[in-house]
C-alpha cells in the first residue's frame, strides 16, 4: 500500500472540509452501459437500447479534470466494458494521466481479451455469485462460470502475477433457498 504525499492528504482533508472537490483518487467510469449478462439483480442490461458509449472525445474533453483532481485509480465497470468498441485506445488515454486501471468484469468474455486486459489495466474485478450452478443461474447465462474461469486461466497464463479480484452480490433468496438444500 503507497503512502498517501503530505499535498494530497491536505487535498482530500479540503474536499471534506469545503463544498468543492480537490482530490478524486478514484473514479468509477461507465464507458456505456451494454452487458452480457441477463442477472436477476440488475437491469442495466436493459438500458442501453441506444448503444450509446462514451468516446474517445467524451473522454479528452474531461483529461483537464482528471488531471486537476489527482485521479490515481479509474475501475472501468458497466455492464461490461469489455463490449465497449474502442476500449483499449480508451485506456491508452486514461493511461496517459498516470492512473492504474482496473477492469470490472463479467467475466465471460475474458478470454478472448486476456492479452489485451494484461496490456492495458493494473487489475481484473470479476463479478462471481458462488458456486458454479448458483453463478450461472443469477447470471442466467449458461456456462458464465465456466467461461469465467476459463478466462482467469488464460490471464494466468499471459501473466501468473496479473492481480485478478473477485466481488458478488449476496442474494438472499438464491443463496437460502441453495443452502436449504445442502
Amino acid at each position: 500500500m503507497t503512502t498517501v504525499s503530505t499535498l494530497e492528504s491536505l487535498r482530500r482533508q479540503a474536499t471534506r472540509t469545503t463544498h468543492k472537490i480537490h482530490s478524486l483518487p478514484m473514479l468509477v467510469l461507465m464507458p456505456h452501459s451494454s452487458c452480457n449478462c441477463r442477472c436477476l439483480m440488475c437491469d442495466i442490461w436493459k438500458a442501453n437500447a441506444m448503444k450509446r458509449e462514451l468516446s474517445r472525445e467524451d473522454i479528452e474533453r474531461q483529461m483537464g479534470s482528471l488531471r486537476n483532481l489527482h485521479v490515481q485509480r479509474i475501475v472501468l465497470s458497466g455492464g461490461e466494458a469489455l463490449m465497449h468498441s474502442n476500449l483499449w485506445k480508451f485506456c491508452e488515454q486514461l493511461n496517459s494521466i498516470g492512473a492504474r486501471i482496473s477492469l470490472l468484469s463479467t467475466g465471460l468474455t475474458i478470454k478472448a481479451h486476456a492479452s489485451d486486459i494484461v496490456a492495458h489495466c493494473d487489475d481484473l474485478i470479476v463479478s462471481l455469485d458462488g458456486s458454479q450452478e448458483i453463478h450461472n443461474r443469477i447470471r442466467n447465462i449458461p456456462s458464465a462460470y465456466e467461461k469465467l474461469s476459463e478466462g482467469i486461466k488464460a490471464v494466468k497464463l499471459i501473466n501468473p502475477s496479473f492481480r485478478v479480484t473477485g466481488r458478488c452480490v449476496l442474494q438472499a433468496g438464491l443463496v437460502s433457498s441453495n443452502l436449504r438444500r445442502s
